[in-house]
């Protein structure tokens, strides 16, 4: 490897490095039309900028590309919360069209509870879709 240099440092660490990460579940979308559409396996990835802002992306092959480059993030007692704006590339077939979307996560400190919403308000008279840990809920619950 050619060698390894570990860093200590006092205080805690930047905030967008604990943010940074894949977070994997199901989603939940409602809008106009519909409501409590479920989609397994999907993932939301966040990335930490030098700016110590976060940049959000979520490939959804049923939803369709969302990406927020410039997330700001807030922390309250045990929670975080990141917020921002972006465009999203989707469609109903191979023509895409994008429109601007919102995105709100909150995530606590122990890493093990976590929400993404993101909200497309000229989509199907508004579009939410909400990523969730875990497995959707059935269908006969």
């Amino acid at each position: 490897m050619g060698g390894l240099t570990i860093d200590f440092m006092v205080g805690k660490a930047p905030v967008e490095l604990l943010l940074a990460g894949s977070y994997k579940g199901y989603t939940n979308a409602g809008c106009k039309y519909f409501q409590n559409k479920y989609t397994e396996n999907e993932t939301v990835q966040v990335t930490a900028n030098k700016d110590k802002t976060l940049t959000v992306t979520f490939e959804s092959k049923v939803w369709g590309s969302f990406k927020a480059p410039t997330v700001t993030i807030t922390q309250k007692g045990e929670e975080y919360t990141f917020t921002g704006k972006g465009t999203v590339a989707m469609g109903m077939s191979d023509k895409k069209n994008d429109y601007d979307f919102t995105v709100t996560g909150t995530k606590n400190i122990a890493k093990d509870t976590y929400v993404i919403v993101f909200h497309v308000p000229a989509v199907m008279g508004g579009l939410t879709i909400t990523l969730n840990p875990g497995t959707a809920p059935s269908a006969t619950n």
